[in-house]
């Protein structure tokens, strides 16, 4: 039994083999070139067989938005384990499970076999297969699945970098019929013989060799992915890519940042490789974000009403150096076509524009009547006083990645000069970059609050903290309140990124554990209250999954907030929050889909409303939408009085808090139902 599996598995990679040397299609694409979102990220595609170079922060996204089918992705190759390169492998291994696959084979550096077993702590899929390949070879060395199209040889750059060289199979030459006709070869099983190199002898006894019919075998198609996070690495690139070598490559991916790509050093260097006829992709180069969908959205709501929605800012583009004709600037979307060799080169036709906004005059005219005051209690006028407190909705989707809706994180600034996060999903750093610029606002960030360990909440906190801390050295460490298994996942993952990253001096843990209770004082109250202005600060356990949380937040200011993070509705959240000035609720479905909430433990939005009523919240806003209402969930008459549904990159001030909702029917209008407009998810 065994020798006959074997035979059929040989059967089926000599099959596999010839089809590869018939000049099939292969191409490369970007995905994703460094920006505020993301690194660099690279697709290798033969006729369906598709595999990954890096998957930063916000991948699953990027796929999404540029419509990229990942179903057959089975195998990504990792030059690097940081967020800007591995980022969204967590988020992808959820995704890719829960839609059936059962295999994902995994190449990196030393450290990947950690990295992909310490998401233990907030997720468990038994039905996929992880296979992980370390690569620690100083030398070129066969790396993957050697029964593939793509051929891969691997080098390690030092303890954290890895390059990689991908090849096809040699394309067999082209039959030539006319010679054959010409020799007096009968058409049929010969034909085919001679195709696979086989002699064979005619009848009148004279002996056909495959070249007298058959051109020569040409070499496939070869490329480089290579990684220079610094000048350090320049010597060992040297050594791998020898300039002296014969070997020739049809092109180089550089994912070098810009103050090494730019380097005298560098640029020498690489353009002394090969000829030419090599076409060198430089990364470096800022372009606008490649969530193209949520920007115009956005764009289109901030032409509406400026007051309610964040100005996003543009990039700033780097100054182009001089280059040679064989340099290009990667973009996403750009692709480079290695086969057939005749189509050999740069493709630009899925490249795109930039999208003009439109408002229809009419819902500006109607912007324009809405009353900014609105009736609220004597009483409670004072809660909205405060003028530099306010909310930006960074992410208001649930789960699965959107084109329309990144995931959860809500960033709270609570004076003028520091903020806190509460949650921070996957791809929230870029979203701040989009309102601050490039520091992200970290300057600001003093605190951050999760509340339960689902991927979605929390998969942006290696980069945010990282980067805070190489960019504002002189702050002190984020406070950081988490639960038990994303504060073991951080533990794990700065020991597998190492000292140089500094992530596990990057912030102070407070386990959720500690702070269940508001008699009971906060381990960082003197920082919560001198930098934060906050006067208690506690959480509460909610029905969604274990280490799951609520918040509750009071300013000194006398304003009030309440925060559910993913739950059911929680009668003990609605006792402890009883007068609040702002609920902060999810609702991830709509009425019709309640026993979906039930059985996922979320909210329905009738339910997030009651609750908003129990409290008796000034003003309640709805967030953490499922994304199949890429728009505005559907509500029912009457249920927008003192409603707010949030968006992305929505901000409110307290004083905005009094008529914010008056807007929700003219966004009704301009976004009509969702009916028919869901996003597809990650495209399996």
């Amino acid at each position: 039994m065994g020798k006959k599996r074997k035979s059929s598995s040989n059967k089926d990679d000599a099959k596999k083999l010839k089809q590869a040397m018939e000049n099939r299609r292969t191409a490369l694409e970007i995905i994703s070139t460094w920006s505020d979102d993301c690194g660099p990220s690279v697709l290798f595609n033969l006729d369906g067989e598709r595999v990954v170079f890096n998957a930063g922060e916000g991948w699953q996204r990027i796929c999404v938005e540029q419509r990229i089918r990942i179903s057959k992705i089975d195998l990504m190759c990792f030059t690097c384990l940081s967020p800007e390169f591995a980022g969204g492998l967590p988020g992808y291994c959820l995704t890719a499970a829960d839609a059936g696959l059962e295999r994902l084979a995994l190449i990196g550096p030393f450290g990947l076999r950690s990295l992909s077993t310490a998401s233990h702590y907030f997720m468990r899929r038994d039905s996929l297969h992880i296979q992980v390949e370390e690569l620690s070879h100083s030398t070129w060395t066969a790396a993957g699945p050697q029964d593939r199209y793509l051929r891969l040889r691997a080098a390690a750059l030092d303890a954290h970098n890895v390059a990689y060289i991908g090849e096809t199979p040699p394309i067999l030459g082209r039959f030539d019929v006319t010679k054959a006709q010409a020799l007096g070869i009968p058409p049929g099983p010969l034909y085919g013989q001679l195709k696979s190199g086989i002699s064979i002898s005619l009848p009148d006894g004279r002996t056909i060799t495959p070249d007298q019919v058959v051109e020569p075998t040409r070499p496939g198609a070869s490329f480089a992915i290579i990684p220079c996070p610094n000048l350090d690495l320049l010597p060992r690139l040297a050594a791998l890519f020898n300039t002296d070598s014969k070997e020739s490559l049809d092109c180089l991916i550089h994912l070098a940042p810009a103050h090494v790509a730019e380097s005298i050093q560098y640029k020498e260097w690489y353009r002394a490789l090969g000829s030419h006829s090599v076409t060198h992709f430089l990364t470096h180069q800022h372009h606008i974000s490649p969530f193209r969908t949520a920007i115009h959205d956005t764009k289109r709501l901030q032409a509406l009403a400026p007051d309610l929605y964040a100005q996003i800012k543009d990039p700033t583009i780097r100054t182009k150096i001089q280059m040679h004709k064989n340099e290009v600037y990667a973009e996403p979307y750009l692709q480079f076509k290695l086969l057939p060799l005749d189509d050999k080169g740069i493709d630009r036709a899925r490249l795109l524009d930039r999208q003009t906004i439109h408002v229809p005059t009419k819902i500006i005219s109607d912007v324009q009547q809405i009353s900014k005051t609105s009736p609220i209690p004597t009483d409670r006028d004072t809660e909205l006083g405060d003028t530099e407190a306010q909310l930006l909705f960074l992410g208001t989707g649930s789960a699965i990645p959107s084109k329309h809706r990144n995931v959860s994180a809500i960033f709270l600034q609570c004076t003028s000069k520091a903020a806190m996060l509460l949650d921070a999903g996957e791809g929230t750093l870029g979203q701040l970059s989009k309102v601050f610029g490039s520091d992200g606002g970290l300057d600001k960030l003093a605190a951050v609050w999760i509340s339960h360990p689902h991927a979605d909440h929390h998969l942006g906190l290696p980069r945010i903290l990282t980067q805070r801390a190489a960019r504002f050295p002189h702050l002190d460490p984020i406070v950081l309140m988490a639960p038990t298994p994303v504060l073991s996942w951080l533990r794990e993952y700065a020991q597998i990124l190492g000292h140089e990253t500094k992530l596990s001096s990057a912030y102070t843990p407070v386990d959720c554990t500690m702070i269940c209770h508001k008699e009971v004082p906060h381990p960082c109250a003197q920082t919560l209250q001198k930098v934060l202005s906050l006067e208690r600060c506690w959480n509460i356990r909610v029905d969604h999954c274990a280490h799951a949380y609520g918040l509750i937040l009071h300013s000194v200011h006398g304003w009030s907030l309440c925060y559910s993070g993913d739950c059911r509705p929680t009668p003990e959240l609605a006792r402890q929050a009883k007068q609040v000035t702002v609920l902060i609720h999810e609702a991830t479905f709509e009425d019709d889909k309640y026993l979906d909430a039930v059985a996922k433990k979320h909210s329905t939005l009738s339910e997030a409303i009651s609750i908003g009523s129990d409290m008796n919240a000034l003003r309640t806003v709805l967030t953490h939408f499922s994304q199949r209402y890429p728009d505005l969930p559907l509500l029912k008459p009457g249920q927008g009085d003192s409603l707010i549904l949030a968006s992305d990159f929505m901000t409110l001030s307290l004083p905005n808090l009094l008529w914010a909702p008056n807007l929700l029917p003219v966004l009704q209008a301009l976004h009509g139902h969702h009916a028919g407009d869901a996003d597809e998810g990650p495209l399996f």
